[in-house]
């Protein structure tokens, strides 16, 4: 009966919000638990500091299975930038906003040399300092570059005084800034630290 807990237990932890996994042998799972981003969800702050976890997978009874190469992207509905509200608000026009989507970020496109059957990987992100959504997207790409096994969450920020006419926020570093993956670089226009490999295609 304990053996049988355990499994569902274990098995409830990996969840996804979007799943458009195909049948390529290879898999990839949020980890959650209640400090880690596994689904959808809402925040009320601006340039909150979040962190999501995957375990990907490859067929281990097949030798041709291994993971080659990790890609995340994040977009950033309605766009990355903020944008001035029109007096009425009433007349600011969706059509025009939605006809030019912000074009995605890669946040991270690393080539797995190790080849592994395997992998565990933690990515800590920030939240956008303006009222909109963001879709976060983690891609298994196989050596020809498809799609082989993608998960995906959306996390949407709201904020209380969305309508003034200034961008306000205050962001959280992390020091020293020379660790592997510590975001140092920030994008003052959008509002965004990013890492290093987001910004100069390095692994630090």
């Amino acid at each position: 009966m304990m053996r049988y807990l355990l499994l569902v237990i274990g098995l409830a932890l990996l969840t996804a919000c979007s799943d458009v996994t195909k049948n390529t042998g290879q898999r990839i799972d949020f980890v959650g638990s209640t400090r880690l981003t596994s689904s959808n969800r809402v925040t009320s702050t601006p340039g909150d500091t979040l962190a999501s976890r995957i375990y990907a997978s490859a067929n281990p009874d097949d030798p041709s299975q291994i993971l080659t190469r990790l890609r995340i992207t994040v977009t950033y509905m309605p766009r990355r930038d903020p944008f001035l509200y029109p007096t009425p608000v009433s007349s600011l026009n969706r059509d025009l906003i939605d006809k030019n989507p912000d074009a995605g970020l890669i946040y991270l496109d690393t080539l797995l040399t190790a080849n592994p059957k395997s992998l565990l990987f933690t990515s800590v992100f920030g939240m956008r300092t303006t009222t909109g959504s963001e879709r976060w997207q983690y891609d298994l790409l196989g050596p020809d570059t498809t799609v082989q096994a993608s998960r995906a969450f959306r996390v949407s920020m709201r904020r209380t005084d969305s309508l003034n006419t200034y961008h306000d926020y205050t962001l959280k570093l992390v020091s020293p800034a020379n660790r592997p993956g510590t975001r140092r670089f920030l994008q003052l226009n959008a509002g965004l630290v990013l890492p290093a490999y987001s910004v100069l295609s390095t692994n630090t």
